[in-house]
Order: structure tokens, then sequence, then C-alpha cells
């Protein structure tokens, strides 16, 4: 193929995105989003069997309230400390992402021209890649990434540079995160249940009261 040659200009939500992709198809991220759904869940629960039997259950169940804001609060907190913390520090300590970035792409190897150097990296010493509608990820061992918005590009050259990538590199398959969300959440049902059990008892013999 002929090289193609584009200068971008990349932003803290490149960034952002690229971590978030990363963070969020892990099984802890997973385990995480779920253990919030499942306390929504259970705190819907109360207020409806509260509603139904007897709005003074409400004050058998304020022992449980605690458990189900940390419950609902603390993922949250973790999972947007995660999300905004990392891609803010990347992005403050590497001043030249703010300036414009060329890239010179061709079938062998990817040079890259920024205000801090100019570096030649030939495709093998890549690890894989993944794209969204919006950029193509290119990743290194060393946990280094490379952005390329699509927005810079025409369709032929998204094109080209895509059939590129899938002959060169291997498409990031996040593996294991399924079941590692799934190992996660078994071990955690049996004290769902036995929390459901257990607001559910309180709140009906408060309202038979």
């Amino acid at each position: 193929m002929d090289s193609i040659t584009t200068t971008v200009e990349l932003t803290l939500q490149d960034i952002q995105r690229v971590t978030s992709m990363a963070y969020t198809k892990t099984p802890m991220v997973y385990a995480l989003g779920l253990l919030m759904i499942a306390n929504v869940i259970i705190l819907i629960l109360i207020i409806a069997i509260g509603l139904v039997w007897d709005r003074r259950a409400f004050s058998d169940s304020l022992p449980l309230y605690p458990f189900l804001a940390a419950g609902i609060g603390i993922p949250a907190a973790i999972l947007c400390h995660a999300y905004f913390s990392k891609a803010e520090k990347i992005w403050n300590e590497n001043s030249h992402l703010k300036n414009p970035i060329t890239y010179i792409i061709t079938s062998d190897d990817l040079c890259i021209k920024s205000s801090r150097a100019t570096k030649t990296l030939n495709w093998v010493q890549f690890s894989s890649f993944e794209e969204d509608n919006r950029s193509f990820y290119l990743y290194l061992p060393t946990n280094q990434f490379i952005i390329l918005p699509k927005q810079y590009l025409n369709e032929n050259k998204e094109s080209e540079i895509q059939s590129l990538l899938y002959t060169k590199l291997k498409q990031v398959k996040r593996t294991g995160t399924t079941i590692g969300a799934v190992a996660i959440i078994i071990l955690l049902l049996p004290m769902y249940a036995l929390l459901i059990l257990t607001s559910t008892v309180y709140l009906i013999q408060g309202g038979l009261r």
C-alpha cells in the first residue's frame, strides 16, 4: 500500500475513551456494575414492600440502608475515579499529546512525529489493536497506546488502515472477562440472597404489626 500521512489533534476525551475501553472490559468492573444494580434492585424491593404493607415497615429496614448506600456509592466512586483519574494523569504527564501529531503509515511501519520526538515503530513491535466508531487504538507491550482518530481520515484511507491492521496485528480479545465476572457474582449471590430474605422478613413483620 502507498504511505498514508495524517495529522491529528487528540483530546482528553480520546484518552478517556481508550482508558475506559481497557478498564471497563475487566471482570472487576463487570462485578462492580452488577453490585450496584443488585443494591438498586434491593432498595426498590424494600420501598415497594414497605409501601404495600405499611409505611411503618421502613423503620424495620433502617439498618439495611447504610449497606445499600455503600453498595451503590462505593462501586460508583471506584468506577468514576478509575475512569477520570487515569486519563487525566496520562493527559497531564504527556504534554506532547496536546499538540498536533503526524502519523506516516506504511505496510512496514508507523512513523510518529510529535513535538517531543520522531519515532518509527515496526508493526511487529505492537501487541494488538482495537477500534470503535471514533478511532483505531494500537497497543504496545509496554502498556503504551497510540490513538488514530478516524475523523482525520477519508473513507478510503480508513479502509486501507483497517485492512492493514487486521493483516499485521491481532485484534484485542478480552477473554476471561465474562468468566471472571460470573465467578465474582456467584460468590456474592449467597450474601444478597440472605439480604433480600432478611429485608423481606423485616418489612412483612413490620407491616403485620
